[in-house]
C-alpha cells in the first residue's frame, strides 16, 4: 500500500503506566475513575521504567482472577516496541501479528507515545485506499444465529466457527449482534464477582436465556457500496468493532476493525499470497515459528491459482488446559481473497493448532461454491492432491 506515513504522524503522545507488580485492583480503579480512556490501554512498566506491554480492561476481564490478589504481570499482554520513524504498514503488521489493538512507542528507550488501531486506520482511509467499497475487504459467508437460540448454541458456534461476533436473526431477518465479550461479561464476569464477593454487579445469566437477552440492537451496518472511510468513519463515532453489510435487508457480510488492519499490514507475501501469524512472538520458540511459517507457505503454493491475490492470516488463542508440557491452543485461519473461507482448529501447541486448521481450510476449499462452478479447476485441483 506504502503510504508513507510514518508512527509519528499517527502516535499520540497521551498515556498512562503502571507497574508489572502493582495489584490488578489499582489498574481497575484508573479504568472505572476515567484514567483511561474508553476502550483504551495502560501501558506496563517494569522496575526501571521500561515499558514491558499493555494492559486493557478486556484483559483484565477475561482473566477472571481476583484483582485485589492479582498483580498487573500476570495479566498484561508483551508487546513489540514501535520507533517514531517506522511505517504505518509496520505497525498494523505487528499489530496483526501479536493481536493486540494498542502498541507503545519508544525513542532512545524511552517511551513517547501510543499508537491505537483507530489511528492506523484513519491513516488508511485518508487518501485513495478510503474510496475502495466495504464489499472488497468484507468476509462475505457469514454464520448467524436466531434470536430465540440459546446462549450456549451461540459460544458453541463462536468455537466451531472460530469467530468471536455472530448477526442475529428475527424471523430471517438481521437485526442485531452478540460478541463473545457480551458472552464474558454478561454470563462469566457476574459469576466471578459473586465468587469474590463482589455483590454490586449484575446477576449471572444462564447459558439457556435466549441470545436475544443481552444482542445488542439496531445492527450498525452500511450498504455494500460505502466506502472504507465511511467504515471506519462508523467505526469510530459508534464505537464498534465491526459493521454488517446490509442490502435490502439481506445480509450480504460483515467487516471488521481486523480486515482492515490485515489489509493494511499486508505481511509476507509467497505465491502471491500475503501470509500473517498472529500471536505474541514471545509464545513460541524461533523453530516453532519457522516451522508454521513453512506450513502456511506450503498452503499457499499449493493451491496458489485459487488464493492467489490474498492475505491468509492465522489467529491463535491459548484455551484453558495443558498436556504433554505443551498449551491447549486453537487456531483460526481466515483466508480473503478471490476466496473468503475460516478453518478451524485445536491442538497440543501453536503448530499442532495450526496444521488442524490448515485440513479444516482445505476440506471447505474443496465444497466452495467457486470451485466446484469451474470443473477444471476442481479436476485440476484433485489432480494435484492426488500427486501430493
Amino acid at each position: 500500500m506504502g503510504s508513507g506515513l510514518r508512527v509519528r504522524d499517527v502516535m499520540s503522545k497521551e498515556f498512562r503506566t503502571i507497574g508489572e507488580e502493582e495489584l490488578l485492583s489499582r489498574a481497575v480503579g484508573m479504568f472505572r475513575e476515567g484514567a483511561v480512556k474508553p476502550g483504551g490501554a495502560l501501558l506496563v512498566v517494569d522496575g526501571r521504567g521500561r515499558c514491558r506491554g499493555v494492559l486493557t480492561e478486556r484483559m483484565i476481564v477475561r482473566s477472571r482472577l481476583d484483582p485485589s490478589r492479582t498483580k498487573v504481570k500476570a495479566v498484561y499482554r508483551s508487546s513489540p516496541l514501535l520507533s517514531p520513524e517506522d511505517p504505518v504498514e509496520e505497525a498494523a503488521r505487528l499489530m496483526v501479528e501479536n493481536d493486540l489493538k494498542h502498541l507503545p512507542v519508544c525513542e532512545s528507550g524511552r517511551l513517547v507515545g501510543v499508537v491505537r488501531d483507530m489511528d492506523l486506520l484513519r491513516s488508511m482511509v485518508e487518501g485513495e485506499e478510503g474510496k475502495r467499497r466495504v464489499g472488497e475487504l468484507a468476509t462475505r459467508e457469514v454464520r448467524t444465529i436466531d434470536e430465540n437460540e440459546p446462549l450456549s448454541s451461540a459460544l458453541a458456534l463462536m468455537r466451531e466457527e472460530g469467530v468471536s461476533k455472530l448477526p442475529v436473526t428475527r424471523r430471517g431477518r438481521p437485526v442485531g449482534i452478540i460478541t463473545m465479550h457480551d458472552l464474558v461479561v454478561h454470563v462469566v464476569r457476574p459469576k466471578d464477582q459473586l465468587r469474590f464477593g463482589d455483590l454490586a454487579g449484575e446477576k449471572p445469566r444462564p447459558l439457556s436465556n435466549p441470545v436475544r437477552s443481552i444482542m445488542s440492537e439496531p445492527l450498525v451496518s452500511l450498504p455494500p457500496t460505502a466506502t472504507l472511510r465511511e467504515a471506519v468513519e462508523l467505526m469510530e463515532s459508534r464505537d464498534v468493532a465491526s459493521v454488517v453489510l446490509l442490502e435490502d435487508g439481506r445480509l450480504e457480510g460483515i467487516l471488521t476493525k481486523a480486515d482492515l488492519l490485515s489489509a493494511l499490514a499486508k505481511g509476507r507475501e509467497e505465491e502471491g499470497v500475503y501470509l500473517q501469524l498472529s500471536l505474541s512472538r514471545e509464545e513460541v520458540e524461533d523453530l516453532e515459528y519457522e516451522r508454521m511459517l513453512s506450513d502456511l507457505k506450503a498452503f499457499a503454493r499449493k493451491y496458489s491459482p485459487y488464493v492467489k491475490g490474498g492475505t491468509l492470516t492465522a489467529h491463535f488463542k491459548r484455551l484453558r488446559g495443558e498436556g504433554k508440557n505443551r498449551p491447549l491452543v486453537s487456531c483460526r485461519l481466515v483466508l480473503r481473497g478471490k476466496f473468503q473461507l475460516v478453518g478451524v482448529g485445536e491442538g497440543w501447541g501453536f503448530s499442532q493448532a495450526l496444521s488442524s486448521a490448515l485440513e479444516h481450510a482445505e476440506r471447505r476449499l474443496m465444497r466452495s461454491k467457486e470451485i466446484r462452478k469451474d470443473r477444471r479447476v476442481e479436476e485440476r485441483f484433485l489432480e494435484k492432491s492426488l500427486w501430493e
